[in-house]
């Protein structure tokens, strides 16, 4: 607690008491880390009425908060753009005298912003109170990081983490819409990276989060080691979440599990990571689409650089994600930018289908563009409207729910064509130039065979079904639309009689979205995909439940991170612990390059089940619902399949 007023958490070298009283010292720090405590009563978040508003403008605390992830709006002197500074001159010269380049370094994630030209490279007021055993990464182009030990639940085991690391540099103001330009920092300079509260980048209906987001968080058991390391990539269609998620990410403990250097990274998410209308694209540069797919790879960068330090080995990356984390595992596989900085893959549940290119992509997404009221007449007006308005007001338009990708856990076409695709991942010249189920076309190629886990499982869709209150109901909504599908009055009596004999309509209805939009496209896309050379593609079917759950969106990485899992068995009864096991061993035969199971061969040849067994693990050489795919298939209902 600095001079024992602030109860937020700061380094002990950060000194001079009188001076953080008097320049609003314990307003920064709330700011700085996120919280909003009581003391000094003006922490705006916490719904107070800033009593302190001319001093904070004499004092230039608008600079300082547009330096600390926020635009908080304090004192009204933030402008949405987080391009106000008044009186920050003024404050420079206080700061100087107080140490407080110190402190910005340690609570400000490293970004020592350079304002007032004192945060200097070496980084100064490094005193003798900072030697410690805190573990520090000497890397090559993100200083030297200093993070923290932890023991784990065994309590004796320890880990090394890393939190909030930057990546790449704020992509605000001109730098919106554009590739990700690369943080460096001198190899000399001190970067703490002590501080795990999340940093999300803009999402949800009220915009929340912030544009300046590219951050990762490093987990290692060894510093001077050289494992394998597993690259988190988080779902949310796109468009919530974070690298850093409780219960959705690696963790020390998780980390131990898999014994790897895990890395979870944050992405630009929904308009903002992914635009692909023609205002925006910079043929100079690139520019079309999937600019939160380039993040993904410049992350992919930083860890070929750095992940040495780390006691990483950066010939031996995994890259795993799940939902839309899968499907830009998928992408990313179809990307001659993150060609060679990966060597495994695991793709949990993704959308396998991208049907789009970016010319499509500007159409799909031009209402959004009137909808944010850029209407002006020419292309340039219209560029400089989406570069000039707020953050948050590019995500409430994707949240309407008659927009994209609002029937994709659902029947097709229920809300007509726009609700079939989210809209984001697009086939462009330069990111993602084939998709997936065209990679076979690819004129890349990684230098030595890589492998890739693609994996869904059986309930995808469950939770549509599960909303259904009678069986006769489930039967009324199956028939009526399977009938504006097939043009046919009998389906019904064939999804009861051949698709899934013996199971109630609920059950079937779950059953039968989850075939249609994911098992059997998947399928498909795998085995397209497996027709070209140096990659070798394993398919995964999840069957796997422990009641009372089943085997829903998001089950497999439920059970590897723990997440409600532990909520339902807090005590992970042994069923549940056995499977939890057993996806944490696939995991780390996967990054360590061994054969998950001896008889499990590249698809089409076989495939891998997990199911409510002793073994749990069966391979079959049987593609995944096999029987169920073909009738889908002689339906013309596979066609229908997930599409980001």
């Amino acid at each position: 607690a600095t001079c024992g007023i602030c109860s937020c958490e700061d380094r002990p070298s950060a000194v001079g008491c009188k001076n953080f009283l008097a320049y609003g010292q314990c307003v920064v720090n709330p700011v700085a880390n996120f919280e909003c405590p009581a003391t000094c009563k003006f922490c705006g978040e916490c719904g107070d009425s800033l009593p302190n508003c001319e001093d904070r403008a004499a004092a230039g605390q608008c600079g300082l908060v547009d330096m600390m992830h926020g635009c908080k709006k304090t004192c009204q002197l933030c402008g949405e753009g987080c391009t106000d500074a008044t009186g920050l001159e003024q404050f420079c010269a206080a700061l100087k005298g107080s140490d407080q380049c110190e402190l910005q370094k340690a609570n400000a994630y490293t970004l020592c912003s350079k304002s007032c030209g004192f945060c200097e490279e070496e980084g100064e007021n490094q005193g003798e109170e900072e030697i410690n055993n805190d573990p520090m990464a000497a890397t090559k182009t993100a200083g030297i990081i200093q993070g923290r030990t932890v023991t784990l639940k065994d309590g004796k085991t320890q880990m090394h983490e890393f939190h909030n690391i930057r990546y790449g540099v704020s992509p605000t103001g001109n730098l919106r819409f554009r590739p990700p330009q690369r943080h460096i920092v001198s190899n000399t300079t001190k970067v703490y990276a002590t501080d795990s509260r999340q940093i999300t980048c803009v999402q949800g209906d009220d915009g929340q989060g912030s544009e300046d987001c590219l951050f990762l968080h490093v987990r290692s058991p060894d510093l001077n080691g050289s494992r394998p390391v597993i690259v988190w990539i988080h779902g949310g269609a796109l468009k919530i979440g974070s690298g850093s998620d409780a219960g959705y990410s690696f963790d020390s403990e998780t980390t131990h599990k898999v014994d790897a250097v895990t890395v979870n990274i944050n992405y630009r998410l929904g308009f903002l990571g992914f635009s692909s209308v023609r205002e925006l694209w910079d043929e100079s540069e690139g520019v079309y689409a999937n600019n939160g797919i380039r993040d993904m790879v410049a992350a992919l960068d930083w860890i070929q650089e750095n992940i040495a330090a780390f006691g990483g080995d950066p010939n031996s990356v995994t890259i795993m994600g799940e939902s839309a984390g899968g499907t830009s595992v998928l992408a990313l596989t179809c990307s001659p930018l993150a060609n060679n900085k990966f060597h495994t893959a695991a793709s949990l549940s993704p959308a396998p289908e991208m049907r789009f290119t970016h010319v499509q992509g500007d159409a799909f997404q031009r209402s959004y563009v009137d909808l944010l009221g850029c209407t002006q007449h020419t292309p340039a007006l219209r560029k400089q409207c989406l570069l000039n308005l707020p953050a948050s007001k590019f995500v409430s338009p994707l949240f309407h729910p008659s927009f994209a990708g609002s029937a994709y856990f659902d029947f097709p076409m229920t809300n007509g064509p726009q609700g079939e695709a989210f809209g984001y991942i697009m086939i462009d010249p330069v990111v993602v130039t084939v998709a997936p189920r065209n990679l076979k076309d690819a004129n890349f190629a990684p230098k030595s065979p890589i492998k890739i886990i693609v994996s869904n499982t059986a309930e995808e869709n469950w939770g549509t079904a599960s909303r259904i209150q009678t069986e006769h109901a489930a039967l009324q909504i199956m028939a009526y639309n399977l009938h504006t599908l097939t043009h046919r009055h009998d389906i019904p009596l064939i999804v009861q009689q051949q698709l899934y004999p013996g199971k109630g309509f609920k059950d079937a209805y779950s059953l039968l979205l989850s075939d249609m939009r994911s098992t059997c496209p998947t399928n498909d896309v795998v085995g397209a995909m497996s027709l070209g050379k140096d990659r070798d593609f394993y398919r995964l079917y999840v069957a796997h439940h422990v009641y009372p759950m089943r085997a829903v969106h998001g089950y497999t990485a439920t059970f590897i991170f723990g997440g409600y899992v532990n909520a339902v068995f807090p005590t992970l009864i042994e069923e549940a612990h056995q499977f939890a096991e057993h996806m944490h061993a696939m995991l780390r035969k996967l990054a360590w390059d061994k054969d998950v199971e001896d008889s499990w061969e590249p698809f089409p040849a076989t495939s891998m089940v997990y199911e409510k067994s002793t073994q749990i693990s069966r391979v079959t050489e049987e593609q995944p619902q096999q029987a169920v795919c073909e009738i889908l298939t002689g339906l013309d209902l596979v066609k229908y399949g997930w599409q980001n």
